[in-house]
């Protein structure tokens, strides 16, 4: 069956099974898997738990073997499970995050309106899930033979602490190959290392009664504020400032910033405190790290981004939390080593408070070029490979890349702010559905072609 013919038959099963897809998905949508408090052996609460048991029951249905990973994660496996053979993985969640106010569809109930499947994890990742489950069904049912079986990985604690896949790996052996459906065509061959770094700035002086500012450290402020001791007692001064996501600041401004820079113009400010403005002002008014001492860029991903999240006062210290995105062919031992001595010479004190490695696979390596060849077949687009700033599953295992689901021309369709990953009205389109299904499978057959 050559390429054409192979598409066409995938069509043809998905024809036949829309109805199931939908019901499955829709299964999977009714269940608010929002992480909550341990629930016996949910121990990332009852509806986590009750997600992964759901899936797997759909799974077995179909004929597959199963495994619950002690309500870390699931897997439902394509292959002989009383053998032991090279695995590939695609590797999801089903874990979500809260729904907050201003659905105009109901989140937690699957709605099928103008090609679209609305509901809260429909693109996040439950949809991708089931695309790769019914690619594992075509393989099944038409009886096609791969020179390594096939694990569908499902997490439950993604959008929190990510503390799944480490367990899993501690219990089982990690496929040769994954991908993780989990982002944005075409293959994402690298995503920059991601640190958190505490800044200690110092104590304020009694002008200061606060100085607060951002809610998420991986998001630039939109809202700080400062009490300070005015002409008729305490007074707050505020400033607002344009939010975006840490991994992607270009356009944003800091409210931290902009507050600073409102209270140095102040007469009453210390040469001390203004000295801690300043750099406030001129640190978070870049995104790339100048400040800090940490300006780097390279071929494979581009520049360092860098931003400040939150700022608090703690005890009368000021301490700002930045959210350092560095490029992938870095490490964290050049880049904090960089900031924490500038931050020595500024009178200022540093502490790395986590690190997540950046992970990198060259785009002519024969994986990505059997993802992207499925890729193009389907779709008919010749897009090139990109590295990204984000954080997914990626870098969990030692072989992996973000691969799909979602395509960049089917965002929007709801209006601004709403339909996309973690907002109101979530959606994946049917096309982004089914054309994964169809990419999955192509995938797959390439990855297992000598």
């Amino acid at each position: 069956m050559n390429k054409t013919e192979l598409i066409a038959d995938i069509d043809k099963f998905i024809k036949e099974k829309k109805n199931e897809i939908f019901d499955d998905l829709s299964a999977l949508i009714s269940i608010p898997s929002v992480k909550g408090e341990p629930d016996g052996e949910r121990l990332f609460g009852k509806e986590c738990g009750e997600v992964l048991e759901k899936v797997l029951e759909v799974g077995d249905g179909y004929g597959f073997h199963t495994c619950n990973h002690d309500y870390y994660c699931g897997s439902i496996l394509y292959g002989d499970k009383d053998k032991s053979h090279d695995e590939v993985g695609i590797v999801t969640h089903l874990d979500v995050v809260p729904v907050g106010d201003g659905w105009n569809f109901e989140p937690f109930a699957l709605t099928e309106k103008d090609g679209l499947y609305i509901g809260r994890g429909t693109e996040d990742d439950k949809g991708p899930a089931v695309a790769a489950l019914y690619a594992l069904r075509y393989l099944k049912e038409r009886g096609v033979k791969l020179p390594f079986d096939v694990r569908l990985i499902m997490g439950c604690d993604e959008e929190t602490g990510m503390t799944d896949l480490p367990y899993y790996l501690q219990k089982m052996k990690p496929p040769m190959f994954s991908f993780t459906p989990d982002s944005e065509y075409p293959v994402c061959v690298g995503e920059k290392g991601i640190a958190g770094v505490e800044i200690e700035l110092g104590k304020l002086s009694g002008f200061f009664h606060d100085f607060s500012g951002g809610n998420a450290t991986n998001a630039v402020p939109d809202r700080a504020s400062a009490v300070i001791n005015g002409v008729n007692g305490k007074e707050t001064i505020t400033a607002e400032g344009r939010a975006q996501h840490a991994a992607y600041p270009e356009g944003s401004v800091n409210a931290i910033a902009v507050l600073a820079e409102k209270l140095c113009d102040m007469t009453a400010v210390n040469n001390s405190d203004k000295k801690i403005l300043l750099f406030l002002k001129a640190a978070l008014s870049d995104y790339y790290g100048k400040y800090f001492g940490i300006e780097m860029s390279d071929i494979e991903s581009g520049k360092l981004t860098c931003i400040g999240g939150i700022i608090k006062t703690v005890d009368g210290t000021l301490v700002l939390n930045i959210n350092i995105r560095y490029p992938v062919t870095k490490n964290i031992g050049e880049v904090f080593g960089k900031l924490s001595m500038k931050m020595e010479e500024q009178g200022f004190s540093a502490k790395l408070l986590y690190d997540k490695p950046p992970y990198y696979k060259s785009p002519d390596s024969r994986e990505i070029r059997a993802l992207m060849d499925a890729y193009k077949t389907v779709t008919g687009r010749d897009d090139k490979p990109y590295t990204m700033g984000g954080g997914t599953y990626a870098r969990a295992f030692q072989d992996c890349v973000a691969f799909g689901a979602s395509f960049a021309d089917c965002k929007g369709l709801l209006g601004e702010g709403r339909g996309g990953p973690h907002e109101r009205d979530e959606y994946i389109t049917k096309k982004e559905m089914f054309d994964s299904i169809k990419i999955f499978v192509l995938s797959l057959i390439n990855l297992g072609a000598r």
